[in-house]
């Protein structure tokens, strides 16, 4: 058994970083990747969030308002 892998589309670093505090508000296990930089964006800025592994309910009261890719 595995567990679904959904992917949303933000505006840009500011909603990810949004998204992130809600998560952790929430107590909702997740991970912030910020870029290496170097190539398009700045060392440090936010470019995923992975939120889970957790039931879908759970999920959804951070990302569920989220367009889907």
């Amino acid at each position: 058994t595995g567990t679904a892998a959904v992917v949303g589309s933000v505006g840009g670093a500011c909603e990810i970083e949004e998204l992130e505090r809600r998560a952790r508000a929430a107590n909702r296990p997740h991970a912030l990747v910020r870029d290496a930089g170097g190539a398009q964006r700045e060392s440090g800025t936010a470019n995923a969030l992975g939120v889970g592994p957790a039931p879908a309910e759970d999920g959804d009261a951070v990302t569920g308002d989220l367009k889907l890719l």
